[in-house]
């Protein structure tokens, strides 16, 4: 999501502080505790989880578990107290399920998740660290709690529903995508961070009382300050309270409400010090994407504001539309390496394809004032969507060949590298060239783990001293320096 200090990457044993849930029977559906947002800008309510049913060890739904314990109250529900460990449980799990469901009806397209399990574990309070993250290892996603040192209340990463459907978010594009999480490039990294943002934003339009704000504060107008554009605000304040600084720009994780535009990332610094500059690091350079979509988006409500809708509806229909193109484009994206044109092209080949082209213009014209397509782009640039494969056959299809580290990589010289491949598509020598220039400005930049040879390595250790996950990490297998990339997304 966004780290800033890893403090005890510990995890709490959930069975000592919940009691346990007691067996169901047919699949139901209960109230749990939910803020679609955080406590700092809205107050919790609550969200019915269908199709719910005992999991091995809390409350499950078909394709998610709460991977600890939690008993319903009398009356069958888990509504909670805010602020108690029941409610962070609850928050999460019900954040987790409304999400994997609003994404698979919205877009009608089933999930199987990449790590080979059928339920995505939710650990709702792993541990103390001023973050949340996917680890595709174990197949969950973990969020966190932490002390904010201007105003000494504790933060819970899990109580905000917009960063638990980031770290969904990561989970549902690696099930389709699985090569992303193998891949070295700036742009695949920070696509899977905006994949997370954007699926948050059009999640959190869905919920009334967040559509009733947003039209509040701004009337229709999404290029004014709103919070559905505004990720994380209680964990974005905390980070700039424990900094001592604007790290994140603004009282937010991230905004999609930006003027970023394109440079090669290979050129940036990792994080600049102004949160206003574009840095290669992948959350940083993922606003530019983000902002991008959001161009699209509001492009879309202002169409639905022309053709009569009220500023409401206008925004419902625009998130369902969104959801939508999501959906397309995960159908029609590039299956391994790729840079944020090739994406933008595939985005419009899924509108093109998949919409009768209705909002082509509109991407076209919001990716070029973004720099990300040239202003002399032609549509005839843009070739025919991928032909469509199986879950099985998509994660079956990437392969993974070793490259070696030409030239002087200081400490990592003589290292090869971990590099995605489709099965029935061969690497050329160019491919290798760029990939040695992606891992040159990687490692120049502090973002590879290295490790001396019988080195144990932790999941703290995946971590850097600011608490951000390392892009990849050195492993010796069999006396040979092997740089994998880290499996762990915040």
């Amino acid at each position: 999501m966004f780290c800033n200090t890893l403090h005890n990457n510990h995890r709490i044993t959930p069975a000592q502080t919940r009691p346990a849930a007691p067996k169901q029977g047919a699949p139901a559906s209960a109230e749990f505790s939910h803020n679609p947002q955080d406590k700092v800008v809205l107050e919790p309510g609550t969200y019915s989880v269908g199709g719910l049913k005992s999991g091995d060890i809390g409350p499950a739904v078909d394709k998610a578990r709460l991977n600890e314990q939690l008993a319903p109250n009398a009356d069958g529900n888990y509504i909670f107290e805010q602020g108690t460990p029941g409610f962070h449980a609850a928050n999460s799990f019900s954040a987790v399920a409304r999400t994997i469901k609003f994404f698979e009806e919205g877009t009608g397209m089933s999930i199987g998740w990449s790590f080979k399990k059928p339920q995505l574990d939710v650990n709702s309070d792993a541990g103390e660290m001023l973050n949340a993250y996917y680890q595709k290892g174990e197949g969950s996603v973990n969020f966190f709690h932490s002390t904010d040192p201007k105003t000494n209340q504790v933060v819970w990463s899990g109580d905000s529903g917009e960063v638990v459907s980031h770290e969904v978010g990561h989970a549902i594009l690696d099930a389709f995508r699985p090569a992303y999480l193998m891949n070295w490039r700036a742009d695949c990294g920070a696509f899977h961070e905006s994949f997370g943002d954007m699926l948050a934003l059009v999640m959190s339009l869905q919920d009334d009382r967040v559509l009733a704000k947003v039209v509040e504060q701004t009337g229709g107008d999404m290029t004014k300050p709103n919070l559905s554009a505004n990720l994380g605000e209680e964990l974005g304040i905390t980070i700039n309270n424990t900094s001592g600084k604007n790290r994140t720009g603004g009282d937010y994780t991230r905004t999609a409400i930006n003027n970023l535009k394109w440079a090669d990332p290979k050129t940036l610094p990792n994080n600049p010090e102004d949160p206003n500059e574009l840095g290669s690091e992948v959350h940083n350079f993922s606003r530019l994407w983000t902002g991008a979509f959001y161009d699209v988006f509001t492009g879309i409500v202002n169409e639905n504001r022309a053709a009569g809708m009220d500023a409401a509806q206008a925004l419902r229909e625009a998130s369902n539309e969104g959801l939508r193109m999501l959906g397309r484009l995960v159908k029609g994206a590039p299956r391994f390496d790729f840079t944020y044109k090739d994406m933008a092209k595939a985005f419009i080949a899924s509108d093109r394809d998949g919409n009768g082209g209705k909002h082509v213009d509109l991407i076209t014209q919001s990716y070029k004032n973004r720099g990300i397509l040239p202003a002399d782009f032609s549509l005839s640039e843009v070739g025919p969507s991928p032909v469509p494969r199986s879950l099985t056959d998509e994660q079956a299809a990437v392969q993974k060949d070793l490259v070696p580290l030409v030239g002087d990589f200081g400490n990592f010289s003589g290292a090869v590298v971990e590099v995605p491949r489709d099965v029935d598509t061969p690497r050329f020598a160019a491919d290798d060239a760029a990939l040695r220039a992606d891992m040159k400005h990687l490692i120049d930049a502090g973002r590879i783990l290295y490790t001396e040879p019988h080195q144990r390595i932790t999941t703290k250790d995946l971590f850097d001293k600011n608490g951000q996950p390392y892009i990849g990490v050195l492993r010796w297998k069999d006396g040979q320096p092997v740089i994998e990339r880290n499996q762990v997304v915040a």
